[in-house]
């Protein structure tokens, strides 16, 4: 006789300010660990957040949900998780991801800017992501924000 028992393990990835100013630990796919200052403001989940090297995603738009099996999840984090690995397959460490209506801004340690929009198909966003980003590192080019919503990105320096 033996019993098999699988288990999921979530690492904390992100402070999460959502839609009634809850601040809430999440999993890089955005399951709920656990509410964080309960009884304070958003200063508190900032310097949560840096104290334990995590990043903030902001959004008044979205909420987690309550799953069948009992757990919360953030169900967006399943498309921003995507954009956030990719951004730092070129070694970049993201700082805040902030949400707003249709766009989702995310910002590097380095003062990086990445805008995506959730309106247009992820998948060619990302892939003009990687096709830009084989072009920077290729040419040395130096740049502030990417702008990936548009059929041809926007680079600012």
């Amino acid at each position: 006789n033996k019993i098999v028992i699988f288990a999921d393990i979530y690492t904390p990835k992100l402070v999460a300010v959502l839609k009634n100013s809850k601040c809430s630990l999440l999993s890089e796919k955005g399951y709920l660990l656990e509410e964080l200052c309960k009884d304070s403001d958003e200063n508190c989940c900032t310097e949560y957040a840096q104290k334990n090297s995590l990043y903030i995603f902001t959004s008044k738009d979205v909420d987690v949900a309550n799953l069948e099996n009992g757990k919360s999840r953030l169900l967006v984090m399943e498309d921003i998780y995507k954009m956030v690995k990719a951004i730092q397959t070129y070694s970049y460490d993201i700082k805040t991801v902030k949400q707003e209506e249709n766009m989702l801004n995310i910002e590097t340690t380095n003062d990086k800017k990445f805008v995506f929009s959730f309106s247009d198909d992820i998948e060619i966003q990302l892939q003009r992501l990687v096709v830009v980003m084989n072009k920077i590192v290729e040419g040395g080019l130096k740049f502030k924000s990417l702008d990936l919503r548009f059929e041809r990105p926007v680079m600012k320096n």
